[in-house]
């Protein structure tokens, strides 16, 4: 069953309806630190309330000066049926050291794994003077989505103090191997011609779904951050 519009009341604010949410993040209920629920590689993932989408707490990823680091706040969860799965999520990132043309935000993506494939759905932004989206393909080479540049404001996410959130939500489907969309705001990007990058299990030892939500630098400069609030996990895609 695909759910074509969900109608149910989520817990969380969702630009995008499509699909049955069946894990969420609104970064409120923890204790003390970020890791009562995420794993954490490179860089700093740590909570925070200095620019939340809403309520008091938002995640905050902040990659180490130099060209290659990352900071990446990653999720597994137990097996699902193979399917349409989604990830929405809102971020803004702000380099006050003006690098925007050296990083990659967001750096998103959803691994499954089963008995039989392991697959990648990788979505990332290009910054600075590229100003597009890529997708991790078939043979595991990062590609220009067609079509898909999109001036998104990236040293000025962060204006007289206010943060200027972006929506972003991807879609897959980990029983065909293709990518089914992008929406970035207001902005769409069909990508059901796109493959993604799976492979035959050689050893059936694990049954998971991952999820890495990371920036990256890609050049000399500062440190750069990222906001993030409001993740939602969804299956059933249309």
């Amino acid at each position: 069953m695909r759910v074509l519009e969900n109608i149910q009341d989520r817990p969380i604010t969702s630009r995008r309806r499509t699909g049955r949410c069946f894990w969420y993040d609104d970064f409120e209920n923890y204790t003390a630190v970020i890791t009562e629920k995420w794993l954490q590689f490179g860089g700093t993932v740590a909570l925070s309330t200095a620019f939340p989408k809403q309520d008091k707490r938002c995640m905050l990823l902040t990659t180490g000066a130099g060209a290659g680091n990352q900071a990446i706040a990653n999720i597994i969860m137990g097996s699902f049926p193979l399917g349409r799965f989604g990830i929405e999520f809102d971020f803004f990132s702000y380099n006050a050291a003006g690098i925007a043309a050296f990083q990659e935000v967001p750096y998103v993506g959803i691994r499954f794994v089963d008995l039989t494939w392991d697959c990648y759905a990788y979505i990332r932004y290009l910054g600075g003077a590229n100003m597009l989206w890529q997708y991790y393909n078939q043979a595991g080479v990062w590609t220009n989505i067609p079509n898909g540049a999109y001036d998104r404001v990236e040293v000025g996410d962060l204006v007289a103090n206010q943060p200027n959130y972006h929506n972003f939500k991807m879609v897959a489907d980990f029983d065909t191997g293709y990518y089914v969309g992008l929406w970035i705001d207001s902005a769409y990007f069909n990508l059901e011609a796109l493959r993604m990058n799976r492979t035959a299990r050689l050893v059936a030892d694990e049954l998971v779904l991952q999820v890495d939500l990371s920036v990256r630098t890609t050049g000399a400069g500062g440190a750069v951050t990222m906001y993030v609030d409001n993740v939602i996990l969804t299956d059933q895609e249309p």
